[in-house]
């Protein structure tokens, strides 16, 4: 994914430069704090590096004059473990929740230092209701998560809002090297997700009309590509931009039947700088930081005001105008249910 963030952010600087200014230029959702207190001072937050975009880094800064370091995970299964790093903060997939708070000290956000927590869209603000908090509040907030989609050339393939249409009509599929991809299938062909699942998908992905790819590896994946040139792409939606200037023209489709996603939280698990911490809370939900999220990454956020000022065709394509959507998505809720997966996507690869 590095390589990937280099050349979007290069291709996305002017874009970045700009929304900087217009951040820095609204305050009706900056956290009201003395900002002195917090001069030169270091947050650290461990997360996934795509979290650690130029223009939330910028801008809090600008807004707190506090600096941030982010200390990148290698991959989700190291969230099973306490970090090692001496972190304030973490940003980590939701299957990875229970392993965070049995493996850390989690303390609950000052609620009333995030007023953005007000601008979580009534799906977010459930979600963490029933699976991410405690009986005394919060112990996790949500900030993005990011689905798996169907990319094809709607000039080839006649289009089609049902994911299963894409995958029982012989088509060459090119699938993300990784599980995401093989549970957004299941999704789509409503097979059920047990230990039988790698052997159910062996009917759909056939030896010789499917090749995988590796989506941290973009140079060696677009060669696979080229090669191979497949119908039907299968990854996740912060391809879309990559797919455009290297693939070509391409519709990306979030399936009618839901997909897979990969679900983020943050939680504060210091508590140093405990103040500066839900500062970060309130920065990160704000609606026009996610919306840099959604505008760079092509990613689902969730904070419904940051809609406002999208394009339609964005929240659109990622489903972000239906609400139910969300529901549909495959989620995996623990470390159980992803090592269930990652054995499953094991035993595919191995067929190949």
């Amino acid at each position: 994914m590095k390589r990937f963030l280099i050349l979007t952010l290069i291709f996305f600087g002017l874009l970045i430069s700009y929304q900087t200014l217009r951040v820095m230029n609204q305050q009706k959702y900056v956290a009201e704090v003395n900002v002195s207190q917090f001069k030169d001072k270091l947050l650290k937050i461990k997360a996934p590096d795509i979290f650690a975009e130029k223009n939330v880094i910028d801008t809090f800064k600008n807004r707190y004059k506090a600096n941030l370091k982010f200390i990148f995970s290698k991959n989700d299964a190291e969230f099973f473990s306490k970090p090692t790093e001496d972190a304030n903060l973490v940003i980590f997939p939701s299957f990875a929740y229970s392993s965070i708070i049995k493996n850390n000290s989690v303390y609950h956000p000052d609620n009333a230092k995030i007023p953005n927590l007000d601008k979580l869209m009534d799906t977010h603000i459930s979600e963490i209701q029933k699976s991410f908090s405690s009986k005394t509040g919060f112990l996790a907030l949500p900030v993005a998560y990011i689905p798996y989609a169907i990319y094809f050339d709607s000039q080839k393939i006649k289009p089609s809002v049902n994911g299963k249409e894409y995958f029982n009509k012989g088509y060459k599929i090119a699938l993300s090297d990784d599980l995401g991809s093989m549970l957004a299938v299941a999704r789509f062909l409503n097979l059920p997700f047990n230990n039988k699942l790698a052997e159910s998908l062996k009917y759909y992905l056939k030896k010789d009309k499917t090749v995988f790819f590796n989506i941290d590896n973009l140079e060696e994946a677009i060669n696979i590509l080229n090669q191979s040139k497949p119908d039907i792409i299968l990854a996740p939606t912060y391809l879309k931009a990559f797919f455009e200037r290297r693939v070509g023209t391409l519709e990306m489709l979030l399936p009618e039947e839901g997909t897979y996603a990969t679900y983020y939280l943050i939680s504060i698990i210091s508590d140093m700088d405990f103040n500066l911490s839900n500062v970060f809370l309130n920065h990160i939900l704000d609606p026009l930081i996610q919306k840099n999220y959604s505008d760079t990454f092509n990613i689902p956020i969730t904070n419904k005001v940051s809609l406002n000022t999208m394009a339609p065709v964005l929240y659109n394509s990622l489903k972000m105008n239906d609400p139910a959507y969300f529901s549909k998505m495959l989620i995996l809720k623990d470390e159980k249910e992803y090592d269930l997966a990652d054995s499953q996507f094991k035993k595919l690869k191995e067929s190949f």
